[in-house]
């Protein structure tokens, strides 16, 4: 019994002395600590959650250029976690991580053109992104990008084309374009049987 108190204080102790360390490198402009003293903040980690306190951290690292943090700032931007909802500022965030390759980012920001959220919609830049995303192997942008072929939206409708991209998510493990995939090869051959 005793053992595990003293383990569970030396414990509180060593997270402690990592908070203090992470708090005194953020604020001398460590990125990395900035980061990863904003997820603390963020979740509540071995500091009182505090999502005001995340965001201004979550925004010094962004500003320096780390990806997470930019993806992260957009997301508190996009649900108005920690700073007022804006999404229009929460695409400008998403966009800046994206064009560095950021995968998380290249959804959002196919997603936000798609939708029209936080920027006019544009099926064109929505199908940029996820192609972009979907040669990264993202199931997500895969089985989206076979979406716009489908319905023709941002590029000329073809129906080959979006069946490769559902079977290619459908075998990364995406249950939505193995359904999509299945019910297009379904339509598929029986077209076939009907041409016979």
């Amino acid at each position: 019994m005793i053992r595990s108190i003293l383990s569970a204080l030396l414990f509180v102790l060593c997270v402690s002395v990592y908070a203090q360390r992470d708090l005194k490198a953020a604020q001398k402009g460590n990125v990395d600590a900035q980061y990863r003293l904003a997820q603390a903040y963020l979740k509540g980690q071995n500091i009182k959650q505090d999502s005001r306190e995340a965001v201004h951290w979550i925004q010094q690292a962004a500003e320096k250029g780390h990806l997470d943090a930019q993806y992260y700032l957009g997301i508190a931007y996009f649900y108005g976690d920690g700073v007022t909802c804006d999404q229009t500022k929460a695409l400008e965030w998403f966009e800046k991580a994206a064009e560095q390759g950021h995968v998380a980012s290249i959804t959002k920001t196919a997603d936000c053109y798609f939708e029209g959220t936080g920027c006019t919609m544009d099926y064109q830049k929505a199908f940029h992104w996820y192609e972009i995303g979907a040669q990264k192997g993202n199931t997500t942008c895969q089985t989206r990008l076979g979406d716009c072929y489908y319905e023709g939206k941002g590029v000329a409708k073809n129906e080959d084309e979006a069946r490769n991209w559902w079977k290619k998510a459908a075998d990364g493990g995406n249950n939505d374009a193995k359904k999509k995939y299945e019910d297009a090869l379904k339509r598929y051959n029986e077209m076939k049987k009907e041409n016979i």
